[in-house]
């Protein structure tokens, strides 16, 4: 990967060929900032620190998310296949499903969208072959969306005696999905 920073006439050539162009954005001329990726709206250099750091912590979000993402699919969708196969009948209706998907979807992008960045660079670089689901974050969406997955089950099966639901409860939930 090749970054170039440039704000002359002769640069523009060499902004549009890098895979991350710089300029300036005070003193830069027109041509540079036509050809460049990254317009930098003041002169001081060190901008573009801070402009990788932000573009790592935007990386760093998109794999969070979609981290969050798959979990919370992963376990929902293995949940209600389960249950609709062995009940009869799905453990949430149409409404709930999207209900789920709306809240964690919304509520997630919203916390991390917000999130800063480390102080901190990072060492390593960002490749462009990178994947953006690791072989750390396929074990981290497995293992929590099977623990979510049991907690699930408990909750289906154990919680009515647990929390003192009785068959009139139970009845009703029924009756909401048979109707």
């Amino acid at each position: 990967m090749v970054g170039v920073t440039g704000e002359g006439l002769s640069d523009a050539r060499a902004l549009s060929e890098a895979d991350v162009g710089f300029t300036m954005g005070e003193d830069g001329c027109s041509a540079a900032k036509d050809h460049a990726d990254v317009i930098l709206m003041d002169d001081n250099f060190f901008t573009v620190i801070t402009a990788i750091k932000w573009g790592r912590n935007i990386q760093d979000n998109v794999r969070k998310f979609v981290q969050f993402q798959m979990t919370v699919n992963f376990s929902c969708l293995t949940f209600v296949l389960i249950t609709a196969l062995f009940l009869g009948h799905a453990p949430f209706s149409i409404v709930q499903l999207l209900w789920i998907n709306l809240i964690m979807d919304v509520l997630a992008a919203i916390a991390f969208a917000t999130e800063h960045p480390a102080e901190d660079i990072r060492a390593e670089r960002i490749k462009a072959t990178d994947r953006i689901i690791t072989k750390p974050m396929m074990r981290a969406i497995l293992s929590q969306g099977i623990y979510q997955i049991i907690i699930m089950f408990i909750m289906l099966f154990a919680g009515p005696f647990m929390y003192n639901v009785g068959e009139t409860g139970q009845n009703m939930t029924y009756s909401l999905y048979t109707e």
